[in-house]
């Protein structure tokens, strides 16, 4: 009987042997590459943070904030010429102290090509403000003399139902002339109980916000609302003839359109051009005062004053800005929108801004002389 086969020892010793060595195929080296993929891509992603951190400095917010505050400012000085940039014009101070602000940290950190152009852009503003702190010298009162005349006008807002703070307010500063815009019927009957105290009213109210209403001490001689185009609705500018007790008074009172879009811009722009009209041909002391609805930079009340002749009040008593008044968080937003211009023979003792009282508009008042 034959023995079983016997195994080749030669072949399984081989075999052994290789099956006992470690094996060198390529996934035994996954977890070393996957640890340096790792590792590039944290190394990129350090080097891409890197070069952001460089990008986002402050010093390169800084010039963004200088370069958009630049363009801003130089884009209001054409708003003669564009209707949109109306609103830039609007804020032309803001943009002047957020230029100077920026001066003052770019030099500080010695970026002074930046600061000097930041401070350059701001001039022209700055000297248009400094201006307003300076007096007339035609509207100067003579040494000695002490104040005639008080004048008061506000902006009531027909959505201000607070009637009787408008009233104290009128009763305790007393003025000798009162004006208000906005009226509509109900402000009209409110304002009855003013009548003892001013027996002489021109109301020429509209039920949808347009009225204006002259209150005054003395007689009202003559009064009218001129005949306007139909852009220049009735109650936007009133003109009354105060006689006083050595001579007489011309108070135009205006209300001009709020410039909410480009075309309501433009009819502003040219009731502003009306008003300069009448004013022209207005026999002197003349006082031409309220809501023109824009501020005392924009080209429109420039060549307003230069049409006229007229004077603006607010010299040497600085911006006294009245719009808006009911929000605080907007108050370095606020312009003065409230105006009162007068002529070479009206003398200003004093200019000031009454208190809140309800409206988006503080009060205007002012004590005057006639020499």
């Amino acid at each position: 009987m034959n023995d079983p086969q016997k195994p080749d020892e030669d072949l399984s010793a081989d075999d052994v042997s290789e099956s006992a060595e470690p094996s060198n195929s390529p996934s035994d080296s996954d977890p070393v590459d996957s640890n340096e993929a790792v590792q590039e891509a944290a190394d990129s992603a350090q080097k891409e943070e890197k070069r952001r951190g460089k990008l986002v400095t402050w010093d390169n917010l800084l010039k963004v904030a200088a370069i958009l505050l630049g363009l801003a400012m130089l884009l209001s000085a054409l708003e003669r010429k564009f209707d949109t940039l109306d609103l830039l014009a609007q804020i032309r101070v803001q943009l002047m102290a957020g230029l100077l602000i920026l001066t003052s940290i770019l030099a500080f950190r010695r970026k002074f090509v930046w600061a000097s152009c930041c401070f350059i852009l701001s001039i022209p503003t700055l000297f248009a403000v400094g201006s307003l702190f300076i007096p007339h010298t035609d509207n100067l009162p003579s040494a000695g003399t002490d104040p005639q005349y008080r004048l008061l006008h506000l902006n009531v807002f027909m959505q201000n139902h607070d009637t009787r703070s408008v009233v104290e307010m009128i009763r305790q500063h007393d003025p000798d002339f009162v004006c208000l815009v906005e009226i509509d019927t109900f402000w009209s009957d409110e304002l009855l109980i003013l009548r003892q105290q001013y027996p002489y009213q021109f109301d020429n109210p509209f039920s949808y916000g347009l009225g204006t209403r002259i209150f005054s001490k003395y007689p009202i001689d003559n009064y009218f609302a001129p005949n306007k185009p139909p852009q220049m609705k009735m109650g936007d500018m009133v003109v009354a003839k105060i006689q006083l007790p050595d001579s007489e008074l011309n108070l135009v009172a205006v209300h001009t359109k709020s410039p909410v879009s480009r075309t309501r811009v433009r009819v502003r722009n040219r009731q502003i051009d009306q008003i300069s009209d009448l004013c022209e041909d207005i026999q002197h002391p003349v006082i031409c005062l309220g809501d023109f609805n824009t501020t005392q930079f924009s080209h429109s009340i420039t060549e307003f004053k230069a049409a006229t002749g007229l004077v603006d009040s607010r010299r040497g008593f600085g911006l006294q800005t009245t719009w808006p008044s009911h929000n605080l968080l907007l108050f370095p937003l606020a312009v003065s929108i409230d105006h009162a211009f007068v002529s070479e023979a009206i003398k200003i003792h004093n200019r000031q801004i009454g208190p809140f009282v309800g409206s988006d508009h503080r009060p205007v008042i002012i004590d005057f002389s006639i020499e």
